[in-house]
C-alpha cells in the first residue's frame, strides 16, 4: 500500500507539469495565420513644387474623390483613410501580395498608376511582407523615414 501511495505521489506532479506546460502560452508569442497581412501605405500626392494637391488650402482636388483600385478588379476599391491631424495624409491597406499594380482615380478622367513591391520580412515572427518600393506613374516615390509617408509627385 505504501508503494502504491509513493507511485501516486510521483505520478501526480508529472501530470501537473505536463498540463501546465501544454496550457501555458507565452504572452510574447504570436499565433500565425495562413493569411499574409496587408501592407499599409501612407502617402500624399503633391505637385513638382511640393504643394499638396488634396490638403493644401487651395487644393485643386477633393480628398473624398480619391479612389484606389487593385489591378485585378475595377469595381472594388480599397478603403482609403485620411489621417494625420494638421499634417494630413492618405493611407490604405494594400493586399498582402509581393507586387501589385493599382489605379488611382483622382477625377473621372484623371487616373494614375501605383505599383508597390514588397518582400518577405525576415525579422517577423509570422510571415508578413515589408514594403520595399512604391512607384507612382513609373517613378520611384520618395519615402520620409521620420513620418512614414510616401510623396507621390503628380506632374501636370
Amino acid at each position: 500500500m505504501i508503494k502504491a501511495f509513493i507511485k501516486t505521489l510521483t505520478f501526480i506532479p508529472l501530470i501537473f507539469c505536463c498540463l501546465v506546460s501544454c496550457s501555458n502560452k507565452d504572452e510574447g508569442s504570436l499565433e500565425c495565420t495562413n493569411m499574409i497581412p496587408p501592407i499599409k501605405i501612407n502617402f500624399n500626392i503633391v505637385n513638382p513644387d511640393g504643394r499638396d494637391l488634396f490638403f493644401s488650402p487651395d487644393a485643386p482636388f477633393q480628398a473624398d474623390s480619391l479612389q484606389i483600385y487593385p489591378s485585378r478588379t475595377i469595381d472594388l476599391p480599397y478603403t482609403i483613410a485620411t489621417e494625420g491631424g494638421d499634417n494630413k495624409y492618405f493611407s490604405f491597406d494594400a493586399r498582402g501580395t509581393e507586387r501589385d499594380t493599382c489605379s488611382i482615380q483622382i477625377t473621372e478622367t484623371d487616373i494614375d498608376t501605383l505599383i508597390y513591391v514588397g518582400s518577405p520580412d525576415p525579422t517577423a515572427e509570422c510571415p508578413r511582407l515589408k514594403l520595399d518600393t512604391v512607384y507612382y506613374n513609373g517613378i520611384v516615390s520618395a519615402y520620409n523615414q521620420d513620418t512614414g509617408i510616401f510623396k507621390f509627385i503628380k506632374s501636370p
